[in-house]
């Protein structure tokens, strides 16, 4: 009869009915998940649990044998679902940055070129940078200033919509702040960023974003030592207290204690932050010919450009 409804029809809408239901239960498992993780938090525990996961997938593969499914192919969903975080928050993007004022910024770089030549060149390079990171899709980007009372002229400059001031303390304390606002906030993850590595990348940053998905930690060391970006997944409790700021020690110092808590931790390349005239000079001999801060190096310090293309 013409009212009689396609069996078709009524097979798809059956279908189309239980993918919801699948969405849903994927939905109660991430509130799961997200439970488990505070729970992991309090305790110190490590963002990720390989162990688990694999006992996961393991399950699933039993329940699909059960069932009469391919457990080849059940394991691949299994994976996915249990390896993949499914939050949609964002993850938040900490540029750690100074007003750009001759004689209060990169003073050592300026003992060799001047205070207005330091401070021209650390104005774009930092500029550079945070173009770079807000052009990434799926990232809360924040420019966290060093001085409050420089915070309308650092929102100015960069055309930053979100400007915070870094509290008083030392570096830790500062790093620790701007994490903890990340995941007071709802955000899945935190990178901060160092304003003075040119090379600083957005595709750097998306490296760094997607690591985060399956490491507790990523690290973008720095030539002396330090770091120019960190990532976390997890809260950091007390990482960074007790480093030894400004020495070659500190990439190392929090490699071991990520480790001493057993968590995961991907390693970007290693970058140059220049700090001083000899760290721009080495800058200057590896970056490309195209690189767009070339333009505004000091006079001097542009000796032996790399033929690497961008």
């Amino acid at each position: 009869m013409a009212n009689d409804p396609d069996p078709l029809t009524n097979v798809r809408d059956r279908i189309d009915s239980i993918d919801r239901e699948i969405v849903a239960l994927l939905a109660s498992r991430h509130q799961e998940v997200r439970r488990a993780r505070s729970a992991k938090a309090d305790r110190g525990a490590p963002h990720r649990d390989q162990a688990r996961e694999a006992a996961a997938v393991s399950n699933w593969i039993a329940a699909a044998e059960a069932a009469g499914l391919d457990p080849d192919a059940v394991a691949q969903v299994a994976r996915t679902v249990v390896g993949v975080d499914l939050a949609p928050g964002l993850v938040s993007v900490a540029l750690f940055v100074r007003a750009p004022v001759p004689g209060r910024t990169k003073t050592r770089l300026a003992a060799t070129v001047g205070d207005a030549a330091a401070a021209a060149w650390y104005a774009a390079c930092a500029k550079h940078v945070w173009n770079e990171i807000v052009s990434i899709g799926g990232a809360m980007t924040e420019a966290w200033v060093a001085d409050p009372a420089d915070e309308a002229e650092v929102r100015r400059w960069l055309g930053a919509e979100s400007v915070r001031p870094q509290p008083p303390g030392d570096l830790g304390v500062k790093q620790a702040a701007a994490v903890g606002a990340a995941f007071a906030a709802g955000h899945r993850g935190a990178l901060l960023v160092a304003s003075d590595t040119p090379d600083v990348s957005k595709t750097y940053v998306r490296s760094a974003i997607m690591a985060l998905r399956k490491h507790d930690l990523v690290l973008g060391p720095a030539a002396d030592g330090g770091y120019a970006l960190l990532g976390l997944a997890t809260p950091p409790g007390d990482l960074f207290d007790d480093v030894a700021w400004s020495t070659g020690s500190v990439a190392e110092t929090i490699r071991a204690r990520a480790a001493t808590r057993g968590w995961s931790i991907a390693e970007l390349d290693p970058l140059i932050d220049v700090d001083t005239h000899d760290d721009m000079l080495a800058w200057a001999r590896r970056a490309s010919r195209a690189h767009p801060l070339r333009q505004h190096l000091p006079q001097g310090a542009s000796a032996a450009p790399s033929d690497i293309t961008p």
